[in-house]
């Protein structure tokens, strides 16, 4: 699904992908370009993707739009959550965790480290030699010397949207320059048309010790033209901890340098995956202070800027990120190894079952990451909560996971939560031993829900009492909601609304 303007990222992969392992289908409004005959070209209509989808027998769908609204890629979103095909992946765009929309998120080892998966709910592909495969233009301008060779002054470029540029960067951009009074800043792009939003940051960094003689704007050209102001500029900084990424390519490939800073998701380490597979990481900071010095540095050597003039394109071509083929196979066998695990099981058309289905590959997905905890509110002892929550679990650990994540998300209220487990024999057992802040009980044999709440009901401490089966999913604020309401009534029961299939049962004490 390429909903956006990416295709110098998916060319040479689609390209690549072997028709005796795969069949591909693209749907986009964008032109991709000269494809072979193998790969099917689809118009994206977003109301008809559920019967194209369906008719084309897709067994994977890849997200290349990300997790933003522009372009259509909103009403992608919403379809995506309304299931297009047994498995969604997420790849291009992507800058955190989707919180279920995806079932795996195509990244590389720069974006997320092996440490930070537990904060993905997605399964985790990486690609060896980094995510970001490029087509480079075929008639970019040739490379020139830097500006700052002749101009006896560095100049930095931004190439950042509007909506990037917040304080944070703006205070880093403001220390580069209070670092090299004679430098200067250059933003191309909308923000330029943008006279409210340029007032505003020039104010910002006035505030920040920057005249505003020292900043320029430039306005959106065409392609061939966005190139060509490259050859205005020494260095461009990226912003944060949105990075840039299709842009950050075009300034390499025009001999630029970029300095760029990590941050913890994804899509703040998209420089990262860019730089770090060319050798040159030194141009990636993990602080505020050291993406200043980076800059800095690269500024105060105007010989080793030519150098680096003469030698970005040529460094580019022998990368990987010029690989369609590495992609184009890893991501084949991703494909493979994950659908021979995971093999959907059958659903004639059940919505039940097609809800437990993908309820277990994300407990499998879950599983899988070792650090990967699930705590729930803990109450001090002596401390009496406002409510105890009972939940009654046998088998389907799946809805069981999801069940206790929505506890776990609630808010401005104090809860215990008892955990009756009547003998499961399936992955419960690993799950509860990954639950933490909870009180939990193992029967030996199966005694039913009503036995298994009396047994919660005996252990709870709080004001009133909530029981509920391991298919309810208590939403947002949805604990806070019933507390309020007890408070306020003096007399009677009333039913708690529930996302679930089966009953939540509130009782007073």
């Amino acid at each position: 699904m390429a909903s956006q303007s990416h295709g110098r990222l998916l060319q040479r992969v689609l390209a690549s992908h072997d028709p005796a392992q795969v069949e591909v289908f693209v749907y986009s409004q964008q032109p991709l370009g000269d494809l072979p005959a193998h790969v099917h070209e689809q118009p994206l209509e977003p109301a008809e993707l559920a019967s194209a989808c369906a008719a084309n027998q897709i067994d994977i769908l890849i997200d290349a739009g990300g997790l933003q609204p522009f372009e259509g890629q909103y009403a992608l979103l919403e379809r995506y959550a309304q299931r297009l095909a047994p498995v969604q992946v997420a790849w291009l765009g992507s800058w955190g965790s989707a919180g279920g929309l995806f079932d795996v998120l195509l990244t590389d080892r720069d974006a997320v480290p092996a440490s930070a998966e537990q904060h993905y709910a997605e399964a985790i592909w990486t690609l060896d030699g980094g995510q970001w495969c490029w087509t480079p233009p075929a008639q970019a301008p040739a490379v020139h010397a830097p500006p700052a060779a002749s101009q006896g002054r560095v100049t930095f470029g931004v190439t950042a949207r509007g909506l990037r540029l917040n304080d944070d960067t703006l205070r880093a951009y403001a220390s580069v320059l209070r670092g090299l009074p004679s430098a200067r800043l250059r933003l191309i792009g909308a923000v330029s048309l943008d006279w409210p939003q340029r007032a505003d940051l020039l104010a910002r960094l006035h505030a920040h010790g920057v005249d505003a003689s020292r900043v320029e704007f430039d306005p959106p050209s065409h392609y061939r033209d966005w190139l060509a102001w490259f050859q205005q500029v020494d260095i461009v900084l990226d912003s944060f901890p949105g990075n840039g990424g299709l842009s950050l390519l075009d300034a390499l490939w025009m001999g630029v340098p970029v300095v760029s800073r990590c941050g913890d998701s994804a899509g703040a380490r998209q420089g990262a995956s860019i730089l770090r597979p060319l050798g040159l990481g030194h141009w990636v900071a993990d602080s505020e202070a050291e993406f200043v010095a980076a800059a800095l540095a690269l500024a105060s050597d105007v010989p080793a800027l030519c150098q680096i003039r003469t030698e970005l394109r040529a460094r580019m071509q022998a990368s990987p990120l010029l690989d369609g083929q590495r992609v184009a196979r890893q991501i084949e066998q991703h494909c493979a190894a994950y659908l021979a695990r995971h093999a959907p099981a059958p659903t004639d058309g059940d919505l039940k079952q097609a809800v437990r289905e993908h309820a277990r590959r994300e407990l499998a997905t879950w599983l899988d990451k070792a650090d990967t905890r699930l705590s729930l509110p803990g109450v001090p002892a002596g401390d009496t909560p406002a409510l105890s929550v009972v939940v009654i679990l046998y088998n389907q650990a799946g809805l069981s996971l999801r069940t206790l994540q929505a506890l776990a998300d609630q808010r401005g209220v104090t809860f215990e939560t008892l955990i009756i487990d009547n003998a499961s024999s399936d992955e419960t057992d690993a799950l509860l031993a990954r639950v933490d802040g909870a009180t939990i009980v193992r029967n030996a044999d199966n005694l039913g829900f009503v036995l298994a709440a009396n047994q919660g009901a005996a252990l709870a401490r709080g004001r009133h009492l909530l029981l509920l089966n391991n298919d309810a999913i208590v939403q947002q604020g949805a604990l806070a909601g019933e507390r309020a309401m007890t408070q306020a009534k003096s007399w009677g029961s009333w039913p708690a609304r529930y996302s679930s299939s089966s009953a939540a049962i509130r009782l007073r004490k």
